[in-house]
């Protein structure tokens, strides 16, 4: 099991740190216009595959070990062509994509769709293993692309990242395929129907607090990019913001992965709560003491790393830190409902969060722009922690002066 879960962390990581690489290179290379298309671009797959998800997602891991590949396999496969199509129809109709590329929109979300579903399917067999080298296979894939295309053929373009893009997915999703051929059946499955309406039921309960959370995280985009003229480009200098401040919730998120395990394995109170103070503890001290340098970095450092149309990225971050601080700290808190199986009360903090993004954003992105996205961002997870806290201690019914932080507790 410890082996299982070290290799899994390791493949998140190595894949987080190609993203973040990318991330320089592209806005280097591609400049803010670029990197806010890909950006783009990528928001737009990411949103098709949560609604993919209600069927092809999470919902798997838990369902096919009751009724089996055959009766779940073939109804995620459709509802991944179906919804598809159908989000891409509503994302383009509003021109939320840029138009160039809205026939890669489509072509590679059916590929990343059926990939998904092929690494779902890999989990609930548990061939964690093979899961996570086909996951690794489509990160390191699209880095290799991009190096390839970038300094070797010297085509620094947006096609040559999604050329790399459709190596990426189409060599993962045919790995992974190839790896549950033994597992398949040409018989048509009995009762498929009982389980398809299984796969809804379940997978929109999982899906919805998910959702949230990705327009919470990237609703700012959507604003920034058809508020202004320039907005793609806009988009892109917060991107990598974004990136930025997303690479400090590595510690939170793997503190977390490992409190999750804990907590889902034992049936003990007392511990689960002490446990989470603890770790809620050392997730913000250990994140403060990260942040900290980034105050001393001169803005010049950045434009020196990107290009001079990335001057505002130091002063979006510094704007972005609050809201760093408050998602290291109750993420831990999120994961202890999970792990005591209470996912509603994360789905209301999301949700918290999200009427705060709307409404700040809203007001202040149009006005103020990328300076606004970052407020907006902070104003929102600061509310959502808020939420999250406030409902642990009643729920733990322990005083607030436990929570707060001390170096005592960084251990």
């Amino acid at each position: 099991m410890k082996k299982l879960i070290l290799h899994t962390f390791s493949t998140r990581l190595i894949g987080s740190i190609l993203n973040f690489i990318l991330a320089l290179i592209t806005a280097k290379y591609l400049g803010d216009t670029g990197r806010g298309t890909i950006s783009i671009v990528v928001l737009n797959i990411s949103v098709i595959m949560m609604v993919n998800n209600f069927v092809g997602g999470s919902a798997l891991v838990y369902l096919i070990p009751k009724h089996g590949i055959g009766k779940t396999l073939l109804p995620s496969y459709l509802w991944a062509l179906i919804s598809v199509v159908v989000v891409y129809l509503i994302l383009t109709t509003f021109n939320l994509n840029p138009v160039e590329y809205n026939s890669d929109l489509l072509y590679l979300s059916l590929i990343q769709a059926f990939l998904t579903v092929n690494l779902m399917t890999l989990l609930a067999k548990e061939k964690i293993i093979a899961h996570n080298i086909s996951s690794l296979f489509s990160a390191l894939l699209l880095f290799g692309g991009v190096l390839i295309f970038f300094f070797i053929i010297d085509n620094q373009s947006i096609d040559s990242y999604i050329k790399s893009l459709y190596i990426g997915y189409s060599v993962a999703a045919v790995i992974s395929f190839i790896t549950l051929v033994p597992n398949l059946s040409l018989k048509v499955p009995q009762k498929i129907f009982t389980a398809t309406r299984e796969l809804f039921k379940y997978g929109i309960y999982v899906q919805v607090a998910n959702i949230v959370q990705l327009f919470n995280y990237r609703f700012s985009y959507y604003l920034l990019q058809l508020s202004f003229a320039e907005g793609t480009g806009l988009v892109g200098v917060y991107s990598i913001a974004v990136s930025f401040a997303e690479a400090f919730w590595l510690i939170s998120k793997s503190i977390a992965t490992v409190q999750y395990s804990k907590i889902s394995n034992t049936d003990d109170d007392e511990y689960n709560i002490n446990l989470t103070i603890k770790l809620a503890k050392n997730s913000f001290l250990a994140t403060i003491i990260l942040l900290l340098p980034l105050f001393f970095i001169p803005a010049s450092f950045f434009t020196w790393l990107l290009s001079d149309e990335f001057i505002e990225v130091k002063n979006t971050i510094l704007l972005l830190s609050p809201g760093i601080l408050f998602i290291s700290f109750s993420t831990i808190f999120t994961h202890y409902f999970s792990g005591i199986g209470k996912h509603y009360i994360n789905t209301i903090g999301s949700s918290i969060g999200f009427v705060v993004t709307l409404v700040v954003g809203l007001l202040i992105i149009p006005k103020i722009g990328i300076k606004g996205a970052a407020i907006t961002a902070s104003a929102s997870y600061f509310a959502s922690a808020c939420y999250t806290i406030i409902v642990f201690i009643r729920h733990t019914n322990i005083s607030f002066r436990r929570l707060l932080p001390s170096l005592r507790n960084l251990n």
